[in-house]
């Protein structure tokens, strides 16, 4: 690929708190390598914030009406636009600004044409975080990325919370709510991992989330037996930035606070119920984190903004919670690809191996019953499919792409004829290799 150098960049992520954070260390990259180019960040006016101290950006520019926007590009006469989540509208607006380099993912037919420099996505690869994918954006400008920062925000110091926080003392924050792009877990069960940090941990406990996300608060606080502190809908996104700073421990969902506090170098207890979002894609950056996630899924295809479901969310328990917590404060940190990868074998020495070291394995019962095979894989969510033995039954191939279709990750067939019994470690070296070459 011929790479090109920088001079004036605009970078696009105007929405989400927590995708905003996610290109932030592509952004720390970039200056670093080029240290004189100008780095413009577009984004909505409430994610201004997260922008306005990152000494990597020395422009923020908002969202507006597409006129308006279309001649302020003009004018800024940027030569490089970096597209991080492939929006059609920006690219656009990139392509008729007359930006001569527009780097994005190669993998929507609808927007990639936009495009002069289309990289790679690896959206069926486990191994992947999304920042090391928005990294690999950089690919073009000659940058070679070794080592991924960690995420970058800066809080301000200046500003005063309404609640006083002791530094020496134990302080958690929960934020019991989640965008669209997860499920919220239960607040009967955060309402009982607030009371045990309160009475056994005797943890000085903070309630966070904004206006619209009071009545979930509300909901909470009152099936707790303790006084956790409520700032829901009383902290600003400055004030957010630099509560969270102040804590010791971060209890949420995968939301814009769990990234916010990843990047501020917060231990994170991370709940992820819906099988769509993938720790290895969407986990904790660079933080000590533990994931509380449950194999157990519905057979419906996971749509968290449109479900009207709570199965995945009732399999996480309190105590699973707690263990995480504990977990954390003994020093521990989680294995995200044991989170994410869910593996059908017709081995059971393979079975046995994973099963035993933690990871989510099942067996091929049905082998000749296709509709039940693609409800099993669709159910457990399975990204891989083991088959051991000489043949390669071709029901494996049709249900494994018709089952595709409902699954975020569709699953890596490994035909494996082999009589040696593997270990867990090469069992798992297996099948992150075939995701990496697919």
């Amino acid at each position: 690929m011929k790479t090109f150098k920088p001079r004036n960049i605009l970078a696009i992520r105007p929405d989400a708190i927590g995708d905003c954070m996610l290109i932030t260390p592509a952004l720390r990259l970039l200056k670093e390598s080029y240290p004189d180019c100008r780095i413009t960040v577009l984004v909505q006016d409430y994610t201004r914030p997260l922008f306005e101290t990152n000494p990597d950006v020395d422009e923020i520019m908002l969202v507006t009406r597409k006129r308006k926007m279309l001649y302020q590009l003009r004018s800024a006469h940027f030569d490089t636009s970096l597209h991080f989540f492939d929006e059609p509208e920006y690219a656009g607006l990139a392509r008729k600004a007359g930006i001569k380099h527009r780097i994005g993912y190669g993998s929507k037919p609808l927007v990639r044409w936009m495009y002069t420099h289309r990289v790679k996505q690896h959206c069926q690869d486990l191994n992947k975080h999304v920042i090391e994918q928005h990294c690999g954006l950089l690919e073009p400008m000659g940058i070679q990325v070794k080592d991924i920062p960690p995420m970058r925000l800066v809080p301000d110091k200046g500003l005063t919370l309404p609640v006083d926080i002791d530094p020496n003392g134990f302080t958690v924050a929960i934020h019991p709510t989640t965008g669209k792009g997860n499920k919220a877990w239960l607040p009967e069960r955060y309402a009982q991992v607030v009371d045990h940090l309160m009475q056994e941990k005797k943890a000085n406990v903070i309630i966070t989330g904004s206006e619209k996300e009071k009545p979930a608060a509300e909901k909470l606080l009152k099936l707790c037996k303790s006084k956790p502190v409520d700032l829901t809908g009383k902290t600003s996104l400055k004030q957010m930035i630099l509560l969270l700073s102040k804590v010791k421990l971060y209890v949420g969902g995968d939301t814009g606070p769990m990234h916010m506090s990843a990047a501020l170098g917060i231990p994170v207890a991370a709940i992820f119920p819906s099988k769509l979002v993938k720790p290895t894609f969407w986990g904790p950056w660079k933080t000590r984190n533990v994931i509380v996630r449950r194999s157990e899924q519905c057979s419906l295809k996971c749509l968290p903004s449109k479900c009207l479901f709570d199965t995945c969310a009732k399999v996480i328990s309190a105590r699973d919670v707690t263990g995480a917590i504990n977990t954390l404060l003994e020093g521990g940190t989680s294995d995200w690809l044991k989170a994410s990868m869910n593996i059908l074998t017709n081995s059971e020495d393979v079975f046995r191996e994973l099963h035993i070291n933690g990871y989510s394995a099942y067996r091929i019962k049905m082998v000749n019953n296709l509709p039940d095979m693609i409800k099993s894989i669709i159910k457990d969510d399975i990204n891989v499919i083991h088959w051991v033995g000489s043949s390669k039954p071709l029901f494996l191939r049709i249900a494994s792409q018709l089952s595709s279709p409902s699954l975020s990750v569709p699953p890596l067939l490994v035909f494996d004829k082999s009589p040696k019994r593997r270990g867990f470690k090469e069992l798992v070296e297996l099948y992150s290799g075939g995701m990496k070459k697919r």
